[in-house]
């Protein structure tokens, strides 16, 4: 008995394994809870030579190769008024009268030539299947996020678009005033060709747009004022960028300059020059003025860091200058006591000597 069921465990690998790397057509995307009829997609990876079938309980969906000649996928959908057959450019798609598929628990299966190729099943536990309870009315699901729900259904189209081009350049967790719906991030395309971002997302919040070649997208989304993490998932859930920011002062964004992360004024540096420098601090005079309605231990602190005679490394616009060196924190020199203690910012500021 035991040496059976080894012997089926070991098939079944075999069999599935197969199917997902090197089958000329797999199933791709899945929606068994769409108000506006069920379906199943399938993407043909290459030429078929065989006749196909899809099979759901007494269901049976006959598929001929002459038909998806030149074609990348199909989709069968069901629960329609008339059954009908519609061809795109990419797409072979297949309109069926048929019952719709159970909400709470099936199966679907692919065959070619009566060998079973791949089949998918959700029931209410998880176990061993998509679990029907965590997918919402109208959602898909996709392979290539394990079969988990992607972002935004793609029915007859794909699922999404690999790149490693786009990054995450700006973050605004705490603007003046309330927060809600005035939270976002800031991502930019630093390739040469256009990226369909359809079931990316950054934190939880679908993208769902094509982002042309160095430009740049602000996706609203929800971020905590506290230090926290913001991430940016392509369409198989991979993360393809994330940033770590610190607690966020009010009105300013966390913004990436020279590799560097600083906070400043939301989008004003978008289209200005920024060079390095570096230089020795020779004036405190204006920072020690301001510094004295503080407790004497952050004084003595930011003294100690910005005393005259040190060599710093920074950033300008030949506007503002962004701290780096030595505070190994960035902030604005001449708003550092504002942003830390809200005090006025005005005259808050030291003076280089450029090297």
């Amino acid at each position: 008995m035991k040496k059976n069921i080894f012997t089926f465990l070991v098939i079944y690998f075999l069999t599935t394994h197969q199917a997902y790397s090197i089958a000329p057509i797999t199933f791709s995307e899945l929606s068994f809870k769409d108000t506006h009829g069920d379906w199943v997609e399938l993407k043909i990876n290459s030429e078929i030579s065989s006749l196909l079938e899809i099979k759901n309980g007494k269901s049976t969906y006959t598929i001929n190769p002459e038909e998806i000649l030149n074609k990348n996928f199909i989709l069968i959908t069901l629960n329609q008024p008339t059954t009908k057959e519609i061809s795109t450019k990419e797409t072979i798609k297949k309109y069926y009268k048929k019952p719709p598929l159970n909400n709470n628990k099936g199966e679907i299966c692919l065959y070619s030539n009566n060998i079973n190729i791949e089949c998918i099943c959700w029931n209410q536990t998880g176990t061993g299947c998509i679990n029907s309870k965590t997918i919402k009315r109208n959602q898909s699901v996709i392979k290539e996020n394990n079969w988990n729900p992607a972002a935004s259904p793609t029915p007859g189209e794909a699922n999404g678009t690999e790149s490693n081009n786009i990054i995450i350049t700006e973050i605004f967790p705490n603007p003046k005033g309330t927060d809600s719906n005035r939270e976002w991030v800031k991502i930019k395309n630093v390739g040469s060709k256009s990226v369909d971002l359809t079931n990316w997302k950054t934190n939880n919040t679908a993208i769902n747009q094509t982002i042309d070649a160095n430009a740049t997208l602000i996706i609203k989304t929800k971020l905590p004022n506290k230090k926290n993490k913001v991430t940016l998932n392509n369409f198989t859930n991979k993360i393809v960028d994330e940033v770590l920011y610190p607690k966020a002062p009010e009105g300013l964004s966390y913004t990436k300059v020279k590799n560097n992360w600083i906070w400043t004024k939301p989008n004003s540096i978008q289209n200005q020059h920024i060079i390095e420098k570096t230089g020795y601090i020779t004036n405190t005079t204006p920072l020690e003025v301001n510094l004295k309605p503080l407790k004497s231990n952050i004084q003595k602190e930011l003294l100690n860091t910005l005393k005259i005679g040190t060599k710093i490394s920074y950033l300008t616009d030949n506007n503002q200058i962004y701290a780096l060196n030595p505070l190994n924190k960035t902030f604005f020199l001449h708003h550092i006591i504002h942003h830390l203690h809200k005090l006025p910012s005005s005259n808050l500021m030291v003076r280089i000597k450029n090297i």
